[in-house]
C-alpha cells in the first residue's frame, strides 16, 4: 500500500507538473487569458486524475468516495474461463431457455402490478368525488370542500410520510434508473424516521414508491405516474429476478441453479422499466 501511494504521488506531481509547462508555454505565446489561480485550479485537476468533476476536485470527496460503480463486463480470470469450459451445449442452451422464460416472468409480474397500481390510483379518485359529489348533492357545499380539501391533505401527508421513511423513493427515480444502468449505485439518503440508510433497489423503497404514488397522484398535486412507474417496474424485475434465482437454487440441481450474472441483472431490470413504459404510455415501441 505504501509503495502504491508513493507510486500515487509521483504521478500526481508529474501531471501537476506537465500542466504547470503548459500553461508557462501558454503565457509566452501569448494565449493565455486566465490568470495564475485559474491555472494552479486546473494543475490540481488534472493531478487529480479521473476523478475529477468537471475539472474540479469533488466539493466532498467524502460522500464522493461512497458512490460505487458496477462494472457490468465479464471479468477476463481463470475462474470464468474455468466456469465457461464447464458448460456443455446442453447446459449453454438450458440457461438461454431460462433467461427468455424468466423475461416472459418479468413481463407479466411487471406489467401486472402496473395495471393494478393505476386501477387503484383510478378508484381512490373516484371515491373522492363520489363522497364530495354526494355532499353538493345534499347542498352542503362546506361538507363538499371539506371531503375534497381534507382528503387531499390527508393522501399528500401519506405520501410525505413514506418518502421521510424511504427517502430513496422521492421523485421520480429516472435520474438514478440511468445510473444505475451506467454502472453507478446510486445513494438512497438517510430517514428522518428511522435513522437507517435507504437503498434504491430495496423492498422497503418499492413499497414506499407504490404506496406513495396511490396516494399522491389521486390528491390533486401536479404530477403524473409515468416517471415513478417507470421505478416500480424495475424494481418488480430486480426483485422479481432475485426471487427466481433464490428458488431455482433451493429446489434445483446444482448443476441447473440459475444465478444471475451483473450484466443480466442490469438488462432484466432494463426490461422491467421498458415493460413499465409500455404499460403506463400503451408504447410498445416507445418501451
Amino acid at each position: 500500500i505504501v509503495e502504491a501511494q508513493i507510486v500515487a504521488q509521483k504521478m500526481a506531481q508529474r501531471l501537476a507538473k506537465r500542466a504547470a509547462a503548459k500553461w508557462v508555454n501558454k503565457i509566452k505565446d501569448g494565449t493565455e487569458t486566465n490568470n495564475f489561480a485559474d491555472s494552479v485550479q486546473f494543475a490540481e485537476a488534472e493531478a487529480f486524475g479521473s476523478r475529477a468533476v468537471g475539472g474540479h476536485r469533488p466539493d466532498d470527496e467524502v460522500m464522493y468516495g461512497t458512490i460505487e460503480s458496477t462494472d457490468y463486463l465479464v471479468p477476463d480470470t481463470k475462474e470464468e474461463e474455468r466456469f465457461q469450459h464447464s458448460y456443455t451445449p446442453a447446459m449453454r442452451k438450458h440457461r438461454a431457455l431460462m433467461i427468455w422464460w424468466l423475461y416472459g416472468c418479468l413481463a407479466l409480474a411487471t406489467a401486472t402490478v402496473v395495471v393494478y397500481v393505476l386501477m387503484a390510483c383510478d378508484m381512490v379518485l373516484k371515491l373522492r368525488v363520489k363522497a364530495t359529489g354526494s355532499m353538493l348533492a345534499s347542498g352542503d357545499l362546506f361538507g363538499a370542500w371539506l371531503v375534497w380539501t381534507g382528503s387531499s391533505l390527508g393522501l399528500c401527508l401519506i405520501a410525505a410520510a413514506l418518502v421521510l421513511w424511504q427517502p430513496a423513493a422521492a421523485s421520480s427515480g429516472i435520474p438514478g434508473l440511468l445510473a444505475f444502468l451506467n454502472g453507478v449505485n446510486p445513494l438512497g439518503g438517510k430517514s428522518p424516521l428511522t435513522q437507517k440508510k435507504t437503498g434504491f433497489l430495496t423492498i422497503e423503497a418499492l413499497v414506499a414508491k407504490t404506496v406513495g404514488m396511490i396516494m399522491s397522484i389521486p390528491s390533486g398535486l401536479a404530477l403524473g405516474p409515468e416517471g415513478p412507474i417507470i421505478h416500480i417496474s424495475a424494481l418488480v424485475a430486480h426483485h422479481t429476478t432475485r426471487l427466481v434465482q433464490d428458488v431455482s437454487h433451493k429446489i434445483l440441481p446444482e448443476r441447473f441453479r440459475f444465478t444471475v450474472k451483473s450484466g443480466e441483472g442490469r438488462d432484466f431490470l432494463a426490461t422491467g422499466a421498458a415493460v413499465g413504459i409500455c404499460v403506463a404510455f400503451r408504447a410498445p415501441i416507445s418501451g
